[in-house]
């Protein structure tokens, strides 16, 4: 009976323990996705700036051609971020969740 009583108890104390984990967890990922929002908004507002800015045309040499602008080469930065952000918060949850 006493065993049975030791292992309610060890269980018990590494349920505790799974739980403050999981909180710390929650209070990471609340933060990180705090920090990401602020990032997006800076962003956004940077963005929303160039997008009001007259584009500029550079002419090359030659019969008059500009530069052509290649849709491949735009990269979305807030979603680039965001996987940048996710893999950091992932490596740093299986750092300090696997001691």
């Amino acid at each position: 009976m006493s065993k049975l009583l030791k292992i309610g108890q060890n269980n018990a104390a590494k349920l505790d323990e799974v739980l403050d984990n999981q909180e710390k967890f929650q209070m990471m990922q609340e933060k990180f996705q705090a920090m990401l929002d602020a990032q997006q908004s800076q962003i956004s507002a940077i963005m929303a700036e160039f997008a009001s800015q007259p584009e500029e045309t550079i002419k090359g040499k030659g019969k008059g051609k500009g530069k052509v602008d290649d849709e491949f080469y735009h990269v979305s930065i807030h979603h680039f971020l965001r996987q940048f952000l996710m893999l950091f918060l992932l490596i740093i949850i299986c750092i300090t969740g696997c001691h």
